[in-house]
């Protein structure tokens, strides 16, 4: 991929961690082209006993707030679809 605005509609599902999840909202918000779609899966992966700060969705959460004046969030359910603004 070039270094920006080249998709449109990126998925982001890999790392579970909240840093990994939140780092690959950033790169998905490079690539995804304005209109654009980026979909968070694991948002409502159960977390059990495990350390909150490590679940994705902290991570959505933290990328949500700080790119909130760029996206429209969509869907938050399970997955997060949010629409990048024009």
């Amino acid at each position: 991929f070039p270094s920006h605005d080249t998709a449109d509609l990126v998925y982001v599902d890999g790392d579970h961690t909240a840093k990994g999840t939140y780092e690959d909202g950033l790169l998905a918000f490079r690539l995804c082209k304005p209109g654009g779609t980026i979909i968070f899966d694991d948002y409502g992966w159960p977390h059990g006993e495990s350390d909150i700060t490590q679940h994705p969705r902290t991570g959505i959460e933290l990328f949500l707030s700080d790119f909130a004046q760029d996206l429209i969030v969509r869907v938050k359910n399970y997955q997060v679809v949010v629409q990048k603004k024009v």
